[in-house]
């Protein structure tokens, strides 16, 4: 049983490495098209995930199950009861925003250099466009 899981914990790195710099990669190229929209493609799936997580975290906070077993396995009693208090809920809902967030952060400050790099090439193209006339 413990060769399955670090079998399955090897595939699933081996996996996060291939995964990331394919990300990355794929950000660069979307970012240095002629287009500006594509590269916010992968920051705004990102920041989408992020606020269906941070949804997803506050529905199930404030509309948890609670039920009451007996020794038996009888149900006693059950109904929906808010568990955590609305300051936690806000606190863990901004903690998981901010978290979720990191992947949005990096996406946008590749598309952010890849951007500004474009820019100057066409600056340097305006100008030997010029200096030819």
């Amino acid at each position: 049983m413990r060769i399955a899981i670090s079998w399955i914990i090897v595939i699933i790195l081996i996996m996060l490495i291939l995964f990331v710099p394919a990300i990355i990669l794929l950000q660069i190229y979307l970012s240095k098209k002629k287009n500006k929209w594509l590269g916010l493609i992968l920051p705004f799936i990102t920041l989408a995930i992020s606020v269906l997580v941070v949804l997803g975290v506050t529905i199930f906070s404030v509309n948890s199950v609670v039920e009451t077993i007996d020794v038996n396995g009888k149900i006693i009693s059950g109904g929906s009861k808010m568990l955590h208090t609305s300051s936690d809920i806000l606190l863990t809902s901004l903690y998981m925003f901010i978290l979720y967030n990191i992947p949005t952060g990096i996406l946008l400050i590749i598309y952010k250099a890849c951007r500004s790099e474009s820019g100057k090439t066409k600056e340097i193209d305006r100008m030997s466009i010029q200096d030819l006339e």
